[in-house]
């Protein structure tokens, strides 16, 4: 059998005390941290600690499933009404208070001043727009944009709107 010499185990002694203190360091860090503890013995704390680690798992699965059912952007690209607005498309995505509009359109005299107006009556305040020719006859427009205060408009009003200002500028 294997004996210590008396160095050999005051240092066992006093690593063994340095692990105990630090375990109980430990077990005073956990038990702030786990809420509604009714006893503070080791053993309570590490059962409530599984108790409530089990908890938070079961809130964890419980989010991740209803992210899944919430589309991060919703989006709404109107293909259908194509043949009635020529080669005009209009796409709209939001998140949260956030809008981002593209604009694929003819060229016409007026069109800009249009849709910042429309901007404006669907209280969206626009923080960026981007207008690029594409061909000779043709208008890229983006715009970022945000809902104001009390504003909740949907992706098929926007659309709606839009597609109506288009037409009306067309036909006039």
């Amino acid at each position: 059998m294997y004996k210590r010499s008396p160095l050999q185990a005051q240092d066992h002694v006093i690593a063994e005390r340095k692990r105990r203190e630090k375990m109980g360091d430990l077990f005073i860090s956990l038990s702030k941290i786990v809420p509604g503890l009714k006893k503070l013995d080791k053993s309570s704390i590490l059962g409530d600690t599984i108790e409530y680690m089990k908890e938070l798992q079961e809130q964890v699965k419980l989010l991740e499933e209803s992210k899944k059912n919430i589309p991060s952007a919703l989006e709404y690209n109107d293909s259908n009404k194509e043949h009635v607005l020529g080669s005009n498309k209009i796409k709209v995505r939001i998140m949260d208070k956030s809008v981002l509009i593209n604009i694929h359109c003819n060229k016409q005299d007026g069109m800009l001043g249009r849709v910042l107006v429309q901007m404006e009556q669907l209280h969206l305040s626009v923080h960026d727009m981007r207008i690029m020719p594409f061909g000779p006859t043709n208008l890229e427009i983006s715009i970022l944009a945000q809902m104001e205060d009390g504003c909740c408009i949907n992706v098929h009003d926007i659309v709606k709107a839009i597609q109506i200002n288009i037409l009306d500028l067309v036909n006039n």
